[in-house]
């Protein structure tokens, strides 16, 4: 292991401190704080008994003769302090000749296309400031305890350099004592997401990284699982400021910007409409400027940027949808709700305008020259997943330069500390290599999870196949994906109708068993497939993408396909994880293909089967917020057949059970309930969507089921 990796490998030494003046931290007898030394510590804990343990690295020329390590100390270890300059050096443990990967180091560095572990180093001369403590009480209380450590020349702490903040106002309870522990409390802090930031510097002049610690005040510690992910498509979700619309020219409406911004998030935040679905988390579009200008995209015709994914600025918002301080006042609104707000992060790309490319598309930064656009000649999407471009001009990075890595991440970890986000949607994942997400999810535990988890990151891997989608989660990587096989069969059986529900409950299985307890978001819809309630009216063409051009469907004539999407809805928001809704799906909007599965929102004028849809959804909602079951318990099947599924949901001794017929018919079933689940016999069972109630009799449940119907039962 290397210590201290995870912010810049540096070392503490007791030797060389000198008093701080005590009009600046009070009595000179106290210890002084600890300074920094100018060697950078590495240690590792091989199995077993090797002979030789050592470190090839950048700095030696990769020539592990130059850096033995000695040990083993009594716990094990081995050991070396490196006198190393300011920068970046790759490197790997060297065990008896074999070259290794640090097991304990997350970052890494491509030197010569091969993968390294990596250790940054700054300048020891820097002092630093070091998390030591938070204490807080869901009635506003707050402790906070801060090291602040001398850089290596003991310049002494500059007390008027000294700046402590609680949400951006000077912190009006704090301290500093000789030792350099810098104490903040507060009192009264109502529920909402805080951040007390420290900055300090020495009297030499030199600044210390910037301190962030974010912290939640809440009656209860928030899950992701506890609520909805709601995906609201930026330009197509809610018009909140006219005054920022502005299509490009030339470009049919459909592929158009329509006016959905930050501002029509906010407001429809503030009126509660996302309480009312118990939403919890919001995704939103890439904020990023695009270009002004149009493509031409899927099918040949011409689009905007409307969607976000071409992006032109790292750091700059997209005029259409507000500027920055609009997209803060987003989230500090879903704060206040208790809402948390993933951006979607485009990772994979950029566009040709972007100064990324235009500055450093000579220095490896990007793969190619866009001769291999996914899925051409000689470019098919497996073979070059990592290196082929989307399209001609979304130039595609190259994550093996550690600049371009760098860079982004640095990228994503501004926005969440600028505007204060929860997390990320990462697009596109099995495309580019995953440092770049290790570094990511690395990077926001060390810059701010100081007090515990806070960021949620769900990637997006466009494919049925598990364990390649499992193989980017890990406990430093995502923390989940989206359950596309679980969507593909949520479609076949309860859309289309084309398999059993035996292939859906098989599915589930599977998905337990591959992903286990990692947070996925199972969903029945998304901006790049068809509309679930298309598909599920028979209304869908053979060719989705042509329809959505030159016939776009119409509204079902009946209720069945409304009847199918409440169905649906069950299965998602009572899933295990992150379930998703997609915006719309709430009430069911019709579409085919891009860009036809992006119409704009509608907020008014419902249908009788869009209104009993919509209180169905939140109904769905309310109990996934009261059912702890629903939350964290465990999926078990009860009864399955083509036409029913069954399942409990079990944490401790609450239990959910859910129902979903899908056949047409009325039907009556007594269902087995096992020793495993802790229902006694005379329990009565609630509908949390409003059906007569049912109990426990004899181990078994007696149901009486209407057609194409959905229950979800508990005490």
């Amino acid at each position: 292991m290397v210590r201290s990796f995870r912010f810049l490998a540096l070392a503490l030494a007791g030797c060389g401190a000198v008093p701080l003046a005590p009009a600046d931290l009070g009595p000179q007898d106290a210890a002084p704080p600890p300074v920094r030394a100018c060697t950078t510590p590495f240690a590792f804990t091989p199995q077993g008994q090797p002979k030789s343990v050592s470190l090839g690295a950048e700095w030696n020329k990769f020539d592990p003769t130059q850096t033995p390590m000695t040990g083993p100390d009594k716990a094990g270890a081995y050991h070396a302090d490196v006198a190393l300059q300011p920068g970046s050096y790759g490197y790997k443990i060297v065990v008896d000749g074999t070259w290794q990967l640090d097991p304990q180091n997350p970052y890494s560095k491509y030197v010569g296309g091969v993968e390294n572990s990596v250790v940054e180093v700054d300048d020891c001369n820097l002092p630093q400031l070091q998390f030591r403590a938070l204490s807080k009480s869901a009635d506003g209380a707050l402790h906070v305890e801060v090291q602040y450590i001398d850089g290596h020349a003991a310049a002494g702490l500059d007390s008027g350099a000294l700046a402590v903040t609680l949400d951006g106002a000077p912190a009006a309870m704090q301290s500093v004592d000789a030792s350099g522990v810098i104490t903040v409390d507060a009192t009264g802090l109502a529920h909402d997401k805080h951040r007390v930031t420290v900055n300090a510097a020495d009297r030499a002049g030199h600044a210390a990284a910037q301190l962030d610690i974010p912290f939640w005040i809440e009656d209860q510690p928030f899950d992701f699982r506890d609520g909805l992910l709601y995906f609201a498509f930026t330009d197509r979700f809610n018009n909140g400021d006219p005054s920022n619309d502005s299509p490009s020219s030339g470009v049919d409406p459909r592929a158009n910007y329509e006016g959905g911004d930050f501002a029509g998030i906010q407001q429809k935040i503030d009126a509660g409409y996302f309480d009312s679905l118990g939403v919890r988390t919001i995704w939103i579009s890439p904020p990023n400027a695009n270009p002004d200008h149009s493509e031409v995209g899927t099918g040949g015709y011409l689009y905007s940027g409307y969607h976000g994914y071409w992006p032109v600025a790292g750091r700059q918002t997209q005029s259409r949808f507000g500027s920055i301080d609009t997209l803060k006042a987003l989230v500090k609104t879903a704060h206040k709700h208790g809402i948390r707000i993933l951006i979607d992060s485009v990772l994979n790309h950029v566009h040709k305008e972007n100064p990324y490319y235009v500055q450093h598309q000579s220095e490896g930064w990007f793969n190619g020259d866009g001769s291999c656009v996914c899925g051409g000649t000689n470019c098919d999407w497996t073979t070059h997943a990592l290196d082929c471009w989307f399209t001609a001009y979304l130039p595609d990075l190259d994550y093996r330069n550690f600049d371009a890595m760098t860079t982004m991440i640095d990228d994503a970890i501004w926005w969440a500390r600028e505007v204060d986000v929860d997390g990320f949607r990462v697009d596109a994942v099995k495309h580019f290599y995953p440092a770049a997400t290790r570094r990511l999810r690395s990077k926001l535990r060390d810059t701010f999870e100081h007090a515990g988890p806070l960021y949620y990151l769900v990637g997006e891997t466009f494919d049925g196949d598990r364990n390649l989608i499992n193989s980017f989660i890990g406990p430093n990587e995502l923390h989940a994906q989206f359950d596309f096989p679980i969507y593909f069969d949520v479609v076949n059986t309860l859309a289309s109708y084309s398999s059993s529900l035996r292939n859906l409950e098989a599915s589930t299985a599977s998905s337990d068993q591959v992903f286990g307890s990692a947070p996925m978001s199972p969903f029945l819809g998304n901006h790049d497939v068809p509309r679930f309630l298309t598909i599920a009216a028979g209304m869908l063409a053979a060719d989705p993408q042509a329809q959505a051009w030159t016939n776009p469907p119409s509204l079902p004539p009946d209720d069945s396909a409304y009847q199918k999407l409440q169905l649906a809805l069950t299965f998602v928001t009572t899933s295990p994880g992150v379930p998703l809704v997609y915006y719309g799906d709430e009430f069911g909007i019709p579409g085919a293909a891009d860009p036809d599965n992006r119409r704009f929102m509608k907020w008014s004028g419902y249908t009788a089967s869009e209104q009993a849809t919509l209180d169905h959804t939140k109904r769905l909602g309310a109990a996934r917020a009261e059912l702890n079951a629903l939350r964290r318990g465990n999926r078990s099947t009860l009864w399955i057949d083509d036409d029913l599924y069954v399942y409990a949901r079990v944490a401790g001794n609450d239990v959910a059970i859910v129902v979903i017929n899908r056949n047409w018919n009325p039907r009556t079933v007594s269902v087995p309930v096992p020793a495993s689940i802790p229902l006694a016999s005379g329990t009565v069972l609630t509908d949390r969507l409003g059906g007569p109630p049912v109990t426990v009799s004899s181990a078994a449940l007696s149901l009486n089921l209407a057609g194409h119907s959905s229950q979800v039962l508990a005490p």
